[in-house]
This record gives structure tokens, C-alpha cells and sequence, in this order.
């Protein structure tokens, strides 16, 4: 059952609701106050103000990439990462972390390479990849690895 259906936790009642994947896709809205439940189908960005609560809030599979904006191997990989986030909306919550305007961020995750990928679920780290990887479906197949 968990791989066919989302946590989704609703931001107007704070109830959680699980939502069958098949019907992520038709808007929809809390079993408790009927609030439309929102969840991202885009990168987001996080600071470390935000961190740990949209790792705390999020009960599905989080990808956290840290990058900088020097980087120029990064700007190939990112229209991949970009299309995994909107392909596994409800599912998997993305975020990005600018290591040069966050570097405490990048300290406590030991990051040394940009970018770096790491998978969490329940706020717990599940994998990790450092660097770039060669094509950008080496990426999309690793991310996959926790859906099974």
C-alpha cells in the first residue's frame, strides 16, 4: 500500500492524509477540513532555517542536492532533476541547497563535491552521491532505487 499511495500532510489543519498515487493528480483535499492539500511539483529551495522542517514535514522520499552556482557540471544535470520532481510529484519533494549561501549546510553533510545528492525519508538518510554523475539517467535510475 505504501508505494501506491502519499503521505500528504495537510498546512491548514495539520492532519495527514494518505492519497493513492492515482489520484495525486485531481486536487486533492483534506479528509479532515477539506483543505486543497498542497504539495510541491517544482525544486525547492531551502536554507538552513528551512531544513530540518521540510525534511520533518515531508514523510515521503526527499532528494536534497547541494550545489553551487559555480558549478557548471551541475547546469547539465539540472533540467533531470527539475523533470524528477515534477514526475514523482506527491511522491518525492526535491530541494536545493546553495552551499556557498548555506555553508553550515554543506559542514554538517560532510559535502565536498557540488553537487552532492542525497536521499532522505523520514528525515533519515537513505543515500548519497557525490558528484555529477556521467549521463543524466544514471541519476534518475539511483533516485528510482528508493521507490522499489
Amino acid at each position: 500500500m505504501a508505494n501506491d499511495s502519499a503521505l500528504l500532510r495537510c498546512k491548514t489543519c495539520n492532519a495527514l492524509n494518505r492519497v493513492p498515487a492515482k489520484r495525486l493528480s485531481q486536487n486533492p483535499i483534506c479528509g479532515k477540513c477539506k483543505a486543497l492539500l498542497d504539495f510541491p511539483f517544482q525544486v525547492m529551495n531551502a536554507t538552513a532555517a528551512s531544513f530540518d522542517q521540510e525534511l520533518a514535514s515531508w514523510f515521503e522520499t526527499a532528494l536534497v542536492v547541494f550545489w553551487d552556482k559555480e558549478s557548471a557540471l551541475f547546469k547539465t544535470i539540472d533540467p533531470t532533476v527539475a523533470d524528477l520532481a515534477f514526475a514523482r510529484a506527491g511522491k518525492l519533494k526535491v530541494l536545493k541547497v546553495d552551499v556557498d549561501a548555506e555553508p553550515g549546510l554543506a559542514l554538517l553533510f560532510s559535502v565536498q563535491a557540488s553537487p552532492t545528492f542525497i536521499v532522505f525519508q523520514n528525515s533519515r538518510q537513505l543515500g548519497r552521491m557525490d558528484g555529477t554523475p556521467r549521463e543524466s539517467a544514471e541519476l534518475t535510475q539511483w533516485v528510482e532505487r528508493f521507490f522499489s
